[in-house]
């Protein structure tokens, strides 16, 4: 067809062919150009691959597809954020979670080792062999937790959970914050909890997988959290494994089920963590392995090998102090008012009996079980970091284990921080984020007044630490953990 020069009195014919091919080229230059979408497509135009005028039914059909495109382009265009579709319609929904508290009920865990006539496993005693580190003495140790805790969490979680029976959802933590007593957890656990990716509804020490699981009742903190986890449980104490998930199910468990996302899939996803922070958590592994193992030199396995064994994903964090400093601290925090005179006499009667604990048996063995007396919660002994930053290491991967150093944190805050923050495989906060969250006012600071400490006391305690000192500047190959003597 020869284009010449538009002419009035061409027939009215004429000008309607002529519109009706010029009119699919404009949508075209309407749609790359103009339109958001960016997108052209030849059934656009008002004629038909034949040249005709379209049927209804045709033109119906080729703008219905010109519709189908043009959400497709805007939903690409979209897709940047692979969680894009928050908050969309879901094709693919998950289980609606429920919350179930369990009673605490006797059972036989016999079956955990149980095999048939030619040895192979049945039942649940297939589990454990697969889990890292597990022995038959950890298994027996702990029998309960072996059988609840399946070999894999769900998968659209990030938080480790998983279901026992259609719905109900049982949760552990992401992470835990070890220890040591007033080494600064307290700071930590408030900088990590004020991360927008972390839930904070759950309170600090719950104590159960050191103390509690070995028959400790006492409730120094938390305590309607705690008898509401008992209630829920129906015992009288908290040794059951499920007094460990009602704790978390009546805290922070409804919260992790409101944080649901889509996916760009269109699945259900869930981001948000919670973790825990018991000090105690570090050491204490309570007496019964030295009455089940009598002839035992030091013991078999620690809250290390269980957890790691159970949790194989999970981050652990300890916290130390110059361990002199620290127990100084520690013994002042307790005591108010307390005695100088008091606090020197524990020293010299608690160093005589721990050297000469070692004597009769060794350090580990002493670390964990010194008699002088026998603490859930012991004072000095906690300060030989190596001994249990070693258990720690044996069996948790470096990339899942992290100490750091009071003094370090405080420092260079903004360093520690983020470095802790990618060791939890969390979202990278901005400048102003971080700067919020840092200012925050520090927590639990000993700000009693007290007598000063004498001369002499911090002299047993600086020659009771330093050897101990030394063995962890070469545990950690840093000299900075050779901790220097505080003088006060």
């Amino acid at each position: 067809m020869s284009w010449k020069r538009f002419d009035p009195r061409l027939s009215s014919r004429s000008v309607v062919i002529y519109f009706l091919i010029a009119q699919p080229m404009l949508v075209c230059v309407y749609y790359n150009y103009v339109s958001p979408s960016r997108t052209c497509v030849s059934h656009s135009a008002g004629l038909n691959r034949t040249g005709n005028k379209p049927t209804r039914a045709e033109s119906a059909k080729l703008q219905q597809i010109d519709s189908d495109e043009i959400k497709r382009n805007e939903s690409k265009a979209g897709a940047s954020d692979p969680l894009h579709d928050a908050g969309k319609p879901n094709p693919n929904p998950g289980p609606n979670y429920t919350i179930s508290y369990q009673k605490a009920t006797p059972a036989n865990y016999t079956d955990l080792f149980w095999t048939d006539s030619e040895g192979n496993c049945r039942g649940s005693s297939c589990k454990w062999p697969m889990m890292p580190g597990a022995t038959r003495e950890l298994v027996s140790s702990a029998p309960e937790p072996f059988e609840k805790i399946p070999l894999h969490f769900l998968e659209n979680f990030k938080n480790p959970c998983w279901l026992r029976g259609q719905t109900d959802l049982n949760c552990l933590p992401y992470f835990y914050v070890l220890g040591m007593y007033k080494s600064g957890t307290s700071e930590i656990w408030d900088k990590i909890i004020a991360h927008p990716d972390v839930l904070s509804k759950v309170p600090k020490e719950p104590h159960w997988w050191g103390p509690r699981r070995n028959g400790y009742t006492f409730i120094p903190i938390h305590r309607t959290e705690i008898l509401q986890a008992r209630n829920h449980t129906g015992g009288k104490d908290d040794s059951s494994f499920e007094w460990c998930l009602n704790f978390y199910k009546a805290s922070v468990v409804p919260e992790l089920i409101k944080t649901k996302i889509a996916t760009k899939e269109r699945t259900d996803y869930y981001p948000k963590v919670f973790g825990e922070a018991s000090v105690s958590t570090a050491y204490s592994i309570g007496r019964g392995w030295i009455e089940t193992f009598p002839y035992a030199a030091e013991p078999p396995y620690t809250n290390a090998d269980l957890m790691h064994a159970l949790q194989p994903n999970a981050k652990f964090i300890l916290m130390i102090r110059n361990p002199t400093k620290r127990a100084d601290s520690f013994y002042w925090y307790l005591h108010n008012p307390g005695s100088a005179d008091q606090w020197h006499e524990r020293v010299v009667f608690y160093t005589k009996c721990f050297q000469k604990c070692i004597q009769d048996h060794n350090l580990r063995f002493c670390a964990y079980a010194a008699d002088c007396p026998y603490d859930f919660i012991p004072n000095l002994q906690v300060g030989a970091y190596h001994v249990y930053i070693r258990d720690w290491m044996k069996v948790v991967p470096r990339d899942n284990f992290k100490v750091i150093r009071l003094e370090d944190w405080q420092a260079d805050p903004v360093t520690t921080y983020r470095d802790l923050i990618d060791f939890l495989d969390l979202r990278k906060l901005s400048v102003e984020e971080e700067n919020t969250i840092l200012q925050r006012s520090p927590r639990n600071q000993n700000k009693r007044q007290h007598e000063q400490t004498k001369p002499e006391t911090l002299k047993l305690l600086n020659d009771f630490y330093r050897p101990y000192n030394v063995e962890l500047g070469k545990l950690m190959g840093d000299e900075k953990y050779n901790y220097p003597d505080y003088n006060g």
